[in-house]
């Protein structure tokens, strides 16, 4: 496989998993849809962009499927 179709399957992998389009809660209840994924320039991981309310953010995909701790229980960041 190339460097070039390894980058295009992490593409696809991130896109099925946040699909551009799709709608998501975050767990503070703000409704987020995300426009499309892409790769980090300088690490090459995978990143979503997603926008609210006429404002667009970036963040890694990692950190957009960890749980965060609220109070004493795990919560999906969006679901």
């Amino acid at each position: 496989m190339t460097d070039r179709e390894e980058l295009a399957l992490r593409l696809d992998n991130a896109a099925a998993f946040a699909p551009p389009g799709s709608r998501w809660l975050h767990w503070k209840g703000q409704t987020y849809t995300v426009v499309l994924v892409c790769l980090n320039e300088e690490t090459l991981e995978p990143m979503v962009i997603y926008a609210h309310d006429g404002l667009t953010f970036a963040r890694l995909l990692t950190v957009w499927i960890e749980p965060v701790l609220v109070g004493n229980d795990w919560v999906p960041r969006f679901r």
